[in-house]
């Protein structure tokens, strides 16, 4: 690099962003970020060399300086030249100091750290200024612009940069008039000012041409290139970018080159050909490997993480972007490390790794705050929204599952207003920078996070105001995204003509920019649209064409929901929807096919291609939700109930590894997860069994199991299978009924009644409201046992148990005390027990030797306390009875037994908490017999059971009055 030579990356709209400067301090202090020890001793050996003059030491020190630099050893880099500066200064070499202040602060823009190097440009300008170097003069305010666009401060960089033309035409140097309209370009590149910005960058173009500087020439068409794509005109830019590829070929410029293919790869990313946009990058990889250009290697392994993100392929996506993040902290580029993390951020998003995701967002938050870098603070602000969002989302489930009380539903609100508000900061950091671009992305996620929060009106507002925005700036891109946006919320609003003239302009201006996914999102929310019309044909059509772009960018998730509505379709509408050619009376068979391949799909990924997706987002995505219950629904209309019931087994699986998702706690998102020594644990798919494997452990423990399923797609309905061991216990019999339910909503209400009932049937509620629960309650029993399940559980034998496999909103139902037409409760009758899925039976059995499993079990019973506590109602006489069956069963010892007079608080707690030493270990398995819970204080605390009072007087801790007590159920 010659002497005031102007730095590559002031030729660079990367849209990297870096804090405002700090004036006024010693040049020779520099951060620590740009401090390399071992290069630091290397120097002190060259300056201790006695032989060697002040100029010749300078000269080694700029050498080995330089060499690193090209390296992309920038910290060692800078080390090096800081001491030829020092040295320099030290003996009054003016040509040298003037040649190492440019040259240091290149080696601190290097590592993102603008608002360093901008002194050291400032303090060069000041030389030239003295010396009357109107050339240099003119680089120098090349670099300040330079600095000062990366700053943010877009107004101080187009003065540097109208400044440094001037004094470059004045001076006649063609070269740095190139530098300065290259600056300039980039200025109004960033303020999407693209019109303009293309002009400046021909001009450069056609100067770096004239003067044979084709690596220049070169940079400087890719520039275009990115203009052009950035107005969605990606013939343009891969014509540019190609252009850019040609002459760096033609001069040597490896560094050049690995540019080129990797805005390339950028091109085809956009347009959804992640095929080709990974191959550029690994092309990118091969030239940065065998030049050492670590920036270069970082830059591509971002790149292809990006690729992989958007195929769904989180893990791939995690793993490139820690390689990429040692890369940046072995260049020392702090900029880019803000920007892995904050990368990391989303990928763990789309990973369920919520805490991983907000401990990442917060470093980025806090390394672009101490940078301040106002687009990377910005950036981060509108990843952190969505953080929030998926909190908020988190926190929804968890309060509609009934568990943590209110707890839920408050945080589920603090979340959903720290989304609004940080949304709201990207919009501000965006507008205080000139980014139009990014004003109207944070604008439309603002809307979004409105919308959440019930305020439809708001968001289409604020979509209407990024569609404006988008538009004035030709931001194809943006304007596609704020259609997409503006139909949803329209169809979320009932506006469905207005929807779909919204999201048919979003699939236009996708198709138009050849953005084949964003068209295929599109086509399939207008596609419900149109269904939601009345226009099967029509949402028929549309449904195959979202089905065939996703397949043609390999979008997984996009083709199960196309398919599995298809199928859906198929049945509605007589087979019309999905092709006439098919005759009514095939469109059965013809839409089970098609549901069982979108499930195929779903569950048969293709693992050599990564494209597993993890199972906190498979268990939530909606499309594949409706998969299987598409595919069920079909299977149980061609009367095949135990592949039904296999496939619902499934789908329960998959919501079992969702609550048990790494990074999913009950936490607020405050940060502290763990990015698992950079690995991510993706639990595999759970396989849909065969009807034998299902059935097994129906006769390896000899009990009944009914199974239930809500369906929500086409209409409510609760799907019960009854499954029990045939009279000769070699084979199980299936029944199979299906119950019409009003809604999911009444059907939460219906066992809030039952439920409330139990817990206060012992006195606490009187009258009517009693009369009226124990009503819901027999109701609950008609819906739950209907007639053909019901005669299947009263053939069974007495001594076999009815094992209960409720869904999300049965899960609260007492079972136990179902009321039978004799008068007395189900569990009066026989032993009752539940399982949330047929594979956790079957697990469950095998860890307690029913399935063959060798694992020692630790049992607890306990249960039938007495003397019962004031105001609660007793266990039936049949208690004792069934737990000590139960104990025989599960082989407990006496001191694991503890029933009656023994069954108190402190005798219960001592269980299931031992202290440690006592050589008592914790049970593995709990069983317990205590319908005599009460009052409304217990209900809203779960995990607690009633038992006797103890011996000794103490608190009452809520187990009613008369000295009655509560324990903690520490093990289940």
């Amino acid at each position: 690099m010659m002497e005031g030579e102007y730095y590559d990356a002031c030729t660079r709209s990367d849209g990297s962003g870096i804090p405002h400067g700090r004036q006024g301090f010693d040049l020779l202090n520099l951060p620590s970020e740009s401090f390399h020890e071992p290069s630091s001793h290397a120097a002190q050996s060259i300056l201790a060399d006695t032989k060697a003059s002040p100029s010749e030491k300078c000269d080694r020190l700029h050498a080995q300086g330089m060499m690193k630099f090209k390296q992309a050893d920038f910290p060692a880099a800078a080390t090096f030249l800081q001491a030829a500066l020092q040295h320099s200064m030290e003996h009054g070499l003016a040509a040298a100091t003037d040649l190492a202040l440019p040259l240091v602060g290149n080696a601190l823009y290097s590592q993102g750290l603008a608002n360093f190097a901008l002194p050291f440009y400032q303090r060069s300008c000041r030389g030239k200024l003295h010396s009357k170097d109107r050339a240099g003069e003119a680089r120098a305010h090349a670099n300040i612009g330079a600095a000062y666009q990366h700053l943010g401060n877009v107004d101080l960089a187009m003065r540097h940069h109208e400044q440094g033309i001037r004094l470059a035409e004045a001076a006649n140097d063609r070269s740095a008039l190139a530098a300065g309209l290259s600056g300039m370009g980039i200025a109004l590149y960033s303020m999407a000012l693209y019109d303009r910005a293309i002009e400046q960058y021909r001009r450069a173009a056609v100067i770096y041409r004239e003067i044979g500087d084709k690596a220049r020439e070169g940079a400087t068409l890719g520039n275009l290139g990115n203009v052009y794509h950035a107005q969605a005109s990606f013939g343009a830019a891969e014509e540019y970018h190609e252009k850019h590829a040609e002459l760096a070929r033609e001069a040597g410029d490896q560094v050049g080159l690995a540019v080129a293919l990797g805005n390339l790869a950028n091109v085809y990313q956009a347009q959804g050909r992640y095929t080709l946009a990974l191959g550029h990058h690994t092309q990118v990889q091969g030239i940065a490997t065998a030049t050492g250009d670590l920036g270069a290697l970082c830059r591509s392994f971002t790149g292809s993480a990006s690729a992989h993100e958007s195929l769904g392929r989180a893990a791939q996506a995690h793993l490139l972007h820690h390689q990429a993040l040692g890369l940046a902290e072995r260049t020392g580029d702090v900029t880019l490390q803000a920007q892995i993390h904050g990368s990391l951020g989303s990928v763990a998003l789309d990973l369920g790794r919520l805490e991983a995701a907000t401990d990442h967002l917060a470093k980025a938050l806090d390394m672009s705050t101490a940078l301040q870098d106002e687009a990377g603070i910005g950036r981060v602000h509108g990843i952190l929204g969505r953080a929030h969002q998926a909190w908020q989302a988190h926190h929804s489930r968890r309060s509609r599952g009934g568990g943590g009380g209110g707890g839920h539903r408050r945080r589920q609100l603090h979340h959903q207003q720290q989304a609004i508000e940080h949304y709201t900061l990207a919009v501000a950091s965006a507008t205080r920078i000139g980014d139009r671009a990014g004003q109207s992305r944070a604008t439309a996620a603002l809307a979004s996070a409105e919308l959440d929060a019930g305020h439809p009106d708001r968001a289409l507002a604020l979509l209407h105001q990024a569609l404006e925005t988008a538009k004035a700036i030709e931001d194809v891109a943006g304007q596609g995204r704020a259609e997409a946006m503006l139909g949803s919320v329209f169809r979320s609003m009932g506006r469905l003509v207005e929807a779909e003239a919204a999201l048919d302009a979003a699939a236009s201006t996708s198709a138009r920019m050849g953005d084949h996914q964003g068209e295929a999102r599109s086509c399939s929310l207008l596609a419900a649209v149109l269904q939601a019309q009345g226009r099967a044909v029509d949402a028929g059509v549309t449904y195959r064409r979202a089905y065939a772009l996703a397949r043609r960018v390999g979008d997984t998730g996009a083709q199960v929901g196309s398919l599995a509505q298809l199928a859906l379709l198929c049945q509605s509408s007589n087979g019309a929807a999905m092709d006439p050619a098919v005759p009514a009376d095939r469109c059965l068979a013809h839409g089970l096919g098609l549901a069982e391949q979108a499930v195929a799909l779903l569950c048969n990924a293709d693992e050599e291609r990564g494209d597993v997706v993890p199972v906190a987002v498979a268990a939530a995505v909606a499309e594949q939700t409706a998969a299987f219950e598409v595919n069920q629904l079909f299977l149980i209309d061609s009367a095949q109930y135990a592949r039904g019931l296999a496939l619902a087994d499934c789908a329960r699986e998959l919501a079992i590894q969702e609550l048990q998702a790494p990074g999913d706690g009950d936490g607020d998102g405050d940060g502290g997860g763990n990015d698992d020594d950079q690995q991510v644990h993706q639990r595999p798919r759970p396989a849909v069994a065969t009807p034998e494997q299902l059935l097994a452990p129906v006769l390896a423990a000899n009990v009944a199991v009914v199974y239930y399923t809500v369906q929500t797609v086409p209409n409510a309905e609760l799907f019960v299978w009854c499954l029990t061991p045939s009279v000769a216990g070699d084979t199980v019999d299936v029944t199979y009924a299906r119950q019409k339910i009003p809604s999911r909503q009444q059907l939460l209400l219906l066992v809030a009644a039952a439920r409330r009932h139990v817990l206060t049937v012992g006195g606490m509620a009187r009258g009517a409201a009693l009369a009226a629960d124990e009503q819901s309650l027999g109701f609950l029993r008609q819906v739950l046992l209907p007639a053909p399940v019901f005669a299947a559980v009263e053939q069974i034998p007495p001594r076999c148990s009815i094992v209960f496999s409720p869904c999300t909103e049965l899960c609260d139902v007492p079972f136990s005390a179902l009321p039978m037409p004799d008068g007395r409760y189900l569990i009066e009758h026989r032993p009752v027990a539940m399982a949330y899925s047929m594979k956790q039976l079957a697990r469950s059995l095998d860890a307690f030797g029913a399935g063959g499993g060798e694992a020692e079990s630790v049992p607890l019973v306990f249960g039938a306390p007495q003397p019962v506590p004031e105001g609660l109602r007793p266990t039936p006489a049949s208690a004792d009875a069934e737990l000590r069956a139960v104990s025989l069963l599960l082989g407990c010892s006496a001191d694991e037994l503890l029933v009656g007079g023994a069954a108190t608080k402190d005798a219960i707690a001592a269980r299931l908490s031992p202290e440690q030493g006592t050589g008592i270990a914790a049970p593995t398995i709990v069983h317990s017999c205590t319908l005599a819970v009460g009052g409304d204080g217990l209900a809203a605390r779960p995990g607690l059971v009633c038992c006797g009072p103890d011996g000794g007087e103490h608190e009452d801790e809520g187990g009613g009055g008369g000295g009655g007590g509560t324990a903690a159920a520490a093990a289940a």
